[in-house]
C-alpha cells in the first residue's frame, strides 16, 4: 500500500485564488504596491483595492515572494525604474512647493 508523500520542505502558503490575485496586483499596480495594498489593515483606503472576499486580512507577505508568484503566473516584470511615460502621468510635487516658497518671500520683502 502506497501512500503519496508530501515533497519535502514547506509547504505553498498561497495557492489557487489567492496566487491569482497576488499576481493580477502585480500586473496592475507593480511589486512594491502590490505588496502594500496586501499588507493593509482591512479597514484603510488600500485594502479596498484588494479582492476582500479571497485576503480579508493583512497577509504580511515579502517583495520576493510575490515577485516569485507573479513569476509563476506569467506576468512579465522589467527591472529597473518605469518608464518616463508612466512617471509623467503622476503630478510632480515639488512644482506646488516652489509656488508655495515664492509667495511667502514676496510677503515678507
Amino acid at each position: 500500500m502506497s501512500t503519496k508523500k508530501r515533497g519535502r520542505g514547506r509547504p505553498t502558503v498561497y495557492t489557487g485564488n489567492v496566487a491569482k490575485h497576488i499576481a493580477s496586483l502585480v500586473k496592475k499596480f507593480n511589486g512594491v504596491q502590490a505588496r502594500e495594498i496586501l499588507n493593509a489593515g482591512p479597514k484603510t483606503e488600500l485594502a479596498k483595492q484588494r479582492n476582500l472576499k479571497l485576503v480579508p486580512k493583512a497577509l504580511n507577505i515579502s517583495l520576493p515572494t510575490i515577485y516569485k508568484l507573479a513569476e509563476k503566473a506569467g506576468v512579465k516584470l522589467e527591472r529597473g525604474r518605469p518608464a518616463e511615460k508612466a512617471v509623467a502621468s503622476k503630478p510632480k510635487k515639488s512644482a506646488r512647493k516652489t509656488s508655495q516658497k515664492k509667495s511667502t518671500t514676496k510677503a515678507a520683502a
